[in-house]
């Protein structure tokens, strides 16, 4: 991705900082897009205005965005990721590190970010995160993942829609292939009629929604579908009609088909009793064998295939594929 090709010269560029700090915010400076997204809001979220709802009542202040970024040893990426984030201005970036090898804290915090240190787990890392969280409202982001611009306009307009209690955004992967093409429309799909994105589509709620469903799922696996789950009972999960861009790196790892036939086993796992923890130990197992498979037509992109082992690629519809999510979500 091009934007995450540009972090290593940042990397030579940005100071180092320690872990845990908090950088002071500079005092009176705003950009003109802060100005103006910040009257948005004060029209925006006035009594009877769309964003009524999430206005901050204590302060009569426009709603504070908290984003929260797990992240382990994301160096070369989480760079492009803090760049786009703030320019959308939001109230506090919380970059919570799984014990990273490499300059992922200091990068973060060279950016304006606050870095909290944790085991490594995503999910019990954006849980370390939204318990230290101070905003209105909760974004949580994969490190490997740009959202896009607006983001927080985005958020406030799907969240002040009636009978909403959370939201993501549809899903972009930066590389060219047919194959990814297509797990876009059926990942697309899926957030939109079924009402399931997952977690690389930046979920987000207010925090008072997530204190209503207890706390972020602190699990080892399928965080973020137990998340979706809970946000359902409460209400409907919006698509903003925005794109973030996520790294195609774990479907160019383990290989498309491969990746997508281990998410569907491990939700089926899941709604099946299975402990998490066990779940985790058999996808890391299934990860690490060969051979890989490509998902559908080679695209204009690399191979996807595992070089050297002549495999042959599996042709899978869009409708082949919706009817197994319908299944599986039926169980």
């Amino acid at each position: 991705m091009a934007q995450l090709a540009r972090v290593q010269e940042e990397q030579e560029q940005v100071p180092s900082a320690s872990r845990g700090s908090r950088p002071s915010r500079p005092a009176g400076h705003r950009s003109a897009a802060a100005d103006e997204f910040a009257a948005a809001c004060q029209s925006e979220c006035r009594p009877g205005g769309p964003y009524g709802a999430l206005r901050n009542s204590r302060e009569s202040k426009p709603p504070r965005l908290s984003v929260i970024i797990p992240a382990r040893n994301e160096g070369p990426r989480i760079g492009a990721v803090l760049r786009q984030v703030r320019r959308g201005e939001p109230w506090e970036i919380i970059v919570v590190d799984g014990q990273s090898t490499d300059r992922t804290p200091e990068i973060a915090a060279a950016f304006g970010a606050t870095v909290i240190c944790s085991r490594p787990g995503r999910g019990r890392q954006q849980q370390v995160g939204a318990d230290a969280a101070t905003g209105d409202v909760l974004v949580f982001l994969h490190a490997d993942t740009i959202p896009p611009r607006n983001f927080a306009r985005h958020i406030l307009r799907v969240l002040a829609r009636p009978g909403v209690s959370g939201g993501a955004f549809r899903l972009r992967i930066d590389r060219k292939s047919r194959s990814l093409r297509l797990l876009e429309r059926l990942v697309n799909w899926r957030s939109r009629v079924l009402q399931m994105p997952y977690g690389d589509q930046a979920i987000f709620m207010t925090a008072r929604t997530l204190r209503r469903i207890g706390s972020f799922p602190g699990l080892p696996v399928m965080e973020d579908f137990e998340l979706v789950r809970r946000l359902r009972r409460l209400g409907r999960i919006e698509i903003a009609p925005a794109c973030v861009v996520t790294s195609a790196r774990r479907w160019i790892e383990c290989g498309i088909w491969r990746t997508t036939l281990l998410n569907q086993a491990c939700m089926i796992a899941y709604r099946l009793g299975v402990r998490p923890a066990r779940i985790a130990r058999w996808r890391q197992r299934r990860r690490t064998e060969a051979p890989v498979l490509a998902l559908g037509p080679r695209g204009p992109g690399p191979d996807l295939t595992t070089e050297g082992h002549g495999e042959r690629e599996v042709s899978v519809t869009a409708e082949d594929v919706e009817r197994k999510e319908r299944q599986i979500l039926q169980l």
